[in-house]
């Protein structure tokens, strides 16, 4: 009969960065020394598991054809509280969900393959989707597409150049609202 002479479990943090954004992970190691007479036998387990930090950060999606114009996106979030993916149109935009969920999408209205305005009526038409919080980022200008990106689902609707301070302000609600 073995006898249980010590446990040790160990515990470290890291951060993992994948396709799908920046996660925080547990390494968890516990090594329990077990003794068979005479033989000392060791065990080893291995136990990675996702953090739950990672569910607390929020999901953010930053869709623009022009990759100045993600860069200039993300500096208006606060990155050490968010989770970011830069995609380039709509068709990567739908691909992505298949696979995961998101709190806020970003986007351009003009994105190659599928439009903005057809993206943000195809994420709140899907039942997983459909609380995902849309906001347009756009060269459109006009009263008309303002409107018809809020009936499409946009939460927001900010046109280039935007208020670095405004776009900031807003994001921050939205993010911390939901």
């Amino acid at each position: 009969m073995a006898d249980l002479l010590q446990n040790c479990v160990s515990s470290v943090l890291f951060w993992f960065h994948s396709p799908k954004g920046l996660s925080l992970y547990t390494l968890e190691v516990r090594v329990a020394l077990l003794f068979f007479s005479p033989t000392t036998s060791y065990s080893l387990i291995v136990n990675i598991t996702r953090n739950a930090y990672e569910k607390i950060m929020k999901t953010v999606l930053v869709v623009d054809p022009d990759p100045k114009a993600r860069k200039n996106l993300l500096e208006t979030l606060p990155l050490n509280q968010v989770n970011v993916t830069e995609l380039a149109n709509g068709m990567q935009v739908l691909r992505f969900l298949k696979e995961r969920s998101v709190d806020l999408v970003i986007s351009e209205v003009n994105l190659p393959e599928v439009g903005g305005l057809d993206l943000a009526k195809a994420i709140k038409k899907h039942p997983d989707h459909a609380r995902t919080n849309i906001i347009f980022v756009t060269d459109k200008n006009d009263p008309m597409s303002m409107i018809e990106g809020v009936k499409a689902g946009a939460k927001q609707y900010f046109t280039k150049p935007f208020k670095v301070v405004e776009l900031r302000e807003k994001l921050g609600r939205i993010l911390s609202t939901n």
